[in-house]
């Protein structure tokens, strides 16, 4: 173990372990820590259905869960131990995670016995409300703050400590801000106000250490928000959501904070929160279990694997909604990863990213540590892997293929996109023959990644031929997919110039032939009975939206690497694939 700070008898903190966070797209680092001899001088006190938040003596929030969770600010400028942390981040030597763990002692000794994970986690400068996140009221309630059934929350949003600042500082000047974790979807802000209004000022993310207590026991370990530690890691059992027992009385808490007008509509940038909310399961006794049926495809093709899955009781949540002749959107758990336009001005296909969060999702991350753990490369090791997210699909047939991609859009690097609708040859048909899944479109945003991970031995281990490892695609039309899990992985790709290996689930298609015997239905260029013909065509798209909602451009989140950038000439473009196509051979 490895202590930081001075010795002081009295604080103590203690590095523990590093956790691997490969599975946690919204986090580039996070540790283990142990604090002893704490002062307390940040902690809860009240009770699980009412609590502030205090630090120094000082009130900083009250959040009250009661009938809706609701939340009040006192809003006090940044100083004492705030102001050490700031200068210290200022004064810097290295943009190392562990150097920023180092110089934030002084508030870690602020905290009560137990345990911690500090994350290193980019969080949406927003709080999820429609409001701009400096812009708080008295007491409001506050969505973030509610805990989903069936998934756990992560840090994602964050609410002020404190009022707008006077000045701007960039985070290439400050480095990063500091949050506390509440509960839900929602973090305190303590350092770095200044940095959140930059963010959201260029559309953003903001990079910020949050301070995650033990929010949940298990029978074999303990959750830190979403992240599971097992019982070994601790000496002693660690305690879930220590809140210390207190009358509160009551105080005048801060009305409405105002923020300058060109402020207010920046939150309209960032997803609010009620577009991931699942919905209430309830204690319905009508609730189906899902039950997934695997077929061998006799004929792969030119893929490593493939193999038919029936769905059957899906529960829908990862699904198109609208029409496939004019828009429609791939909707992840009730948040639009992707948009797909036919109708746009000249007729043509162009295609849209709305930089969900797929890949922070438990199922996925589940599939992803399933896939890790495999010995062999198996399709039906894989589909059985995924299950977890092949249950979220809505009811039907569909495809699932093991296969090597493009790290490219067609036209370019992947992940060098906005999320304004642009033309996209990829997403056509040939005249002849049928296409099949050859490049990759982010549904997460550009902010997400992590440069340090470009040289990563992970990375670079999982491109490997003898791998198990894999992406995780949705098949969308022509030559496209979505990138649910692998981003990382992608870039890795894309800089050695090779191709990424994936795993792609491809929903029906189309309707080939029919006969007395059979029906053979399309699933990309996989061509295979089908067991429900009227019930696939029913269940091609849910036509529940018709209209296109553009949202506010998120513009680019840095200057890509050269060498990524002109990766995409490396493979072949559409028209090459669309020509082999018609002449009924695969590409290379």
């Amino acid at each position: 173990m490895k202590n930081y700070g001075p010795m002081n008898p009295r604080s103590r903190i203690e590095y523990m372990k590093e956790i691997d966070v490969m599975a946690y797209q919204r986090y580039k680092h996070a540790a283990l820590i142990q604090v002893t001899g704490g002062r307390g001088d940040l902690c809860r006190k009240g009770d699980a259905g009412r609590y502030r938040v205090s630090l120094e003596g000082f009130p900083v929030c009250e959040v009250q869960n009661f009938k809706n969770p609701s939340i009040s600010p006192w809003l006090k400028p940044e100083d004492g131990v705030l102001l050490k942390i700031r200068q210290s981040f200022e004064r810097r030597q290295s943009d190392d995670f562990f150097a920023y763990l180092e110089n934030s002692y002084p508030l870690l000794a602020c905290l009560e016995d137990g345990y911690y994970v500090i994350l290193d986690a980019l969080l949406y400068p927003a709080t999820g409300n429609q409001d701009f996140f400096l812009e708080v009221y008295g007491t409001e309630q506050m969505d973030s703050l509610l805990i989903p059934d069936g998934d756990r929350p992560f840090p994602m949003y964050i609410y002020p400590s404190a009022p707008e600042p006077p000045h701007l500082y960039s985070a290439a000047q400050i480095g990063k801000a500091i949050s506390y974790y509440l509960q839900g979807y929602l973090s305190l802000l303590l350092v770095g106000h200044d940095l959140a209004v930059d963010a959201a000022i260029k559309g953003k993310f903001l990079s910020s250490l949050v301070i995650v207590p033990c929010t949940e026991l298990a029978d074999d370990g303990a959750y830190f928000a979403d992240i599971f530690i097992p019982d070994k890691e601790f000496p002693t059992k660690p305690e879930a959501y220590h809140i210390r027992p207190a009358s509160l009385r009551r105080r005048k808490h801060s009305s409405k904070n105002h923020c300058r007008l060109s402020y207010r509509s920046l939150w309209k940038q960032y997803p609010l929160i009620k577009q991931r909310q699942e919905p209430s399961l309830g204690a319905s006794k009508d609730i189906k279990t899902t039950r997934l049926v695997f077929k061998n495809v006799e004929d792969k093709l030119h893929y490593k694997g493939a193999l038919a899955v029936q769905v059957e009781n899906g529960k829908s949540r990862l699904v198109k909604k609208g029409d496939l002749n004019t828009f429609y959107k791939l909707d992840f758990k009730g948040e639009p990863l992707m948009q797909v336009y036919d109708f746009w001005e000249d007729d043509r296909s162009h295609i849209a990213p709305a930089f969900g969060m797929a890949e922070d999702s438990e199922e996925i991350r589940q599939a992803v540590r399933n896939i890790n753990n495999m010995e062999g490369q198996n399709i039906r090791d894989y589909a059985e892997s995924i299950s977890p997210l092949l249950e979220l699909l809505p009811d039907g047939e569909y495809v699932l293929v093991d296969t090597m991609l493009y790290p490219s859009n067609g036209t370019g690097f992947f992940w060098n996109v906005t999320n304004y609708p642009i033309l996209n040859k990829a997403l056509e048909e040939p005249e002849m023959g049928f296409p099949y899944p050859a490049y990759i479109y982010p549904t997460l945003h550009p902010g997400c990644y992590d440069s340090d991970l470009k040289d990563s031995i992970h990375c670079a281990k999982m491109l490997d031929d003898s791998s198990s490892g894999r992406a995780i695609c949705y098949y969308l039309q022509g030559y496209m997919t979505a990138l649910l899990y692998g981003h990382d992985m992608a870039v890795m790709a894309a800089y050695s110039h090779k191709e990424l290996p994936a795993l792609v689930i491809i929903p029906y298609c189309d309707l080939v032939a029919s006969n007395n015997k059979e029906t053979l239905g399309r699933f990309a260029d996989i061509v295979i009975p089908i067991w429900d013909a009227d019930q696939a065509e029913e269940n091609k798209t849910i036509k529940e939206i018709a209209e296109y909602k553009p949202r506010p451009e998120i513009g680019l989140m840095k200057p890509w690497d050269k060498r990524c950038l002109e990766s995409w000439r490396s493979y072949p473009t559409p028209e090459q694939l669309m020509a082999e196509s018609e002449l009924g051979i695969q590409y290379g």
